[in-house]
């Protein structure tokens, strides 16, 4: 019997993690953990505890927004500022749903990625599941934080919120953000999800605790992925250093986020976490409890 790809099965998977955001702009967003969706704040709102609905899989939830990045100066007047993520939690959310695994670094150029979202372009008004092939481009750095380029393909309203897969490293390494020109394939932004750091900190403590949890437990993506980088690798792919396996860095994320919360000890723990930062040195984002993981090519 035939099987489909590695790659394709992954990027099933991200699709399933799709959900349709109807907030204060219709777009999409994604389950990071159970209960919990990230987004664009221009697609859900920035008012914390708005109420936001949310679809998956042809069902309504209510989606609370639990933190969200601040709107512009002049609402209706050019881009979002930087980050212009949100979180959202659901009210009764569907058991047993999938997660998307985050990946907190950025992506050589030239690597190709996977964008999902939704589009009325061939029915306006009634919003189709769409996937988008892109690539790394550059980096454009707005309102103070660096943005991810997307190239190769059209990046259309509909697919703001939505993920982007890295198919080096399997993992969502960004949100769609803006579109360069409409209706054309030059592209767009997305924002690194590193940023989520830069919302409330005591959710993005709750949200990446989750995470780490559900995919200690559920290891449906991990398989995925491994599954890509055993059968296809691609090319500038990565690995984790100190020779962890997918598998095993999953259960030591999973055996983190069960510790207790600790307390914040001022300047001696900002000195702590700083050797823990990619390279040793400093982030543009705040390190919180998880630092980014350190890969290298082997």
């Amino acid at each position: 019997m035939h099987r489909p790809p590695p790659l394709a099965l992954l990027q099933e998977l991200l699709e399933s993690c799709r959900v349709r955001v109807d907030g204060v702009t219709r777009g999409a967003g994604f389950f990071v953990a159970p209960g919990f969706v990230v987004s664009c704040a221009h697609v859900a709102g920035a008012r914390p505890g708005a109420r936001v609905p949310v679809e998956w899989q042809g069902v309504r939830y209510e989606g609370i927004v639990r933190t969200a990045s601040a709107p512009p100066p002049r609402p209706g007047r050019g881009l979002w500022p930087y980050p212009d993520l949100a979180v959202l939690e659901l009210r009764d959310a569907p058991p047993g749903h999938p997660c998307v695994w985050l990946h907190g670094l950025l992506p050589a150029a030239g690597t190709p990625l996977t964008a999902a979202g939704f589009s009325d372009t061939y029915e306006p008004g009634v919003p189709a599941a769409r996937t988008a092939e892109l690539r790394r481009g550059g980096s454009t750095f707005l309102h103070g934080g660096r943005m991810m380029e997307l190239a190769g393909a059209e990046v259309n309203e509909g697919l703001s919120g939505g993920p982007v897969l890295s198919q080096a490293s399997g993992g969502v390494c960004g949100v769609v953000k803006a579109t360069r020109l409409k209706g054309s394939d030059m592209g767009g932004l997305a924002t690194p999800v590193s940023a989520l750091r830069l919302l409330d900190p005591d959710v993005y403590r709750a949200l990446i605790r989750a995470h780490d949890r559900f995919h200690g437990e559920d290891a449906r993506w991990s398989r995925a992925a491994d599954r890509v980088h055993a059968y296809g690798p691609t090319e500038g792919g990565d690995t984790l250093a100190a020779g962890l396996s997918s598998d095993e860095h999953r259960h030591l994320l999973a055996l983190l986020a069960a510790l207790p919360v600790a307390p914040s000890a001022g300047a001696h723990r900002a000195a702590f976490l700083l050797p823990a930062a990619r390279g040793g040195g400093a982030t543009s984002t705040p390190h919180l409890e998880r630092p980014h993981l350190r890969r290298q090519q082997v």
